[in-house]
């Protein structure tokens, strides 16, 4: 006989030992494995995102840049800072990048028509998880702010986000986004801009790592970046 390339069922669509002993097989495996299927409906938090992620991408055709940085220096800073107020590299991070940004006006800016729109001041959107979806709350004018009034923020407004206590106010006005999985043992991802801003920066985990300074081989805390652009 001639058969098909599963080697069980001929051509001529004859039933044979092989067909009989294959069907027996998956019906004892689906026994064994009582496969179920659940459906949860979408949230609303959820739809919006979906449909904000699909529009960013067709909005914006996008590059990922990913850059190991040390951290020795950050590290010893929130060490030290610890014993004053409990500081994050979230924390940290939105104040440095809300002076990098001032230096650096297109990637604090946004696409208006025909017009390049930037600002002399940065607003740093900080993404929070939750359980059904995720917000991102706004630290305004983080570029005149002290590292204490951006902790306290932080921690302010991702616990009203979390609580559903948020004022909707606070989804509004940013001009850069930054994510962290970090804590997620995450080492590099591609996060999707949060439109109309023209950038976000990914942060991942620490991971310490084998580098070379002056010749020998040191073991450094190093950070990647991921800046989707």
């Amino acid at each position: 006989a001639e058969y098909n390339c599963d080697g069980f069922s001929p051509l001529d669509g004859k039933i044979i030992k092989a067909d009989v002993l294959a069907i027996d097989a998956e019906q004892r495996l689906e026994a064994k494995a009582l496969p179920e299927e659940t459906r949860i409906p979408m949230s609303a938090m959820r739809k919006v995102i979906a449909k904000r992620m699909l529009e960013s991408k067709t909005v914006a055709p996008t590059v990922t840049f990913n850059v190991g940085v040390d951290v020795s220096e950050l590290a010893r800073l929130r060490n030290k800072l610890k014993d004053t107020f409990k500081v994050s590299y979230t924390d940290l991070l939105v104040k440095i990048v809300a002076q990098v940004l001032l230096k650096h006006p297109l990637v604090n800016s946004r696409l208006e028509g025909n017009e390049i729109v930037s600002y002399n001041y940065a607003s740093i959107g900080v993404a929070v998880a939750l359980d059904d979806g995720l917000l991102v709350p706004v630290v305004r004018y983080a570029n005149v702010k002290t590292l204490t009034e951006i902790s306290k923020e932080i921690n302010d407004l991702a616990g009203k986000a979390r609580s559903g206590k948020l004022d909707m106010a606070y989804l509004k006005g940013g001009t850069f986004t930054i994510t962290n999985l970090g804590m997620f043992g995450i080492e590099t991802f591609s996060p999707i801009i949060n439109q109309p801003e023209s950038a976000i920066l990914g942060v991942n985990a620490i991971k310490q790592t084998m580098v070379v300074e002056n010749g020998v081989g040191v073991i450094k805390p190093i950070m990647n970046l991921s800046l989707t652009a």
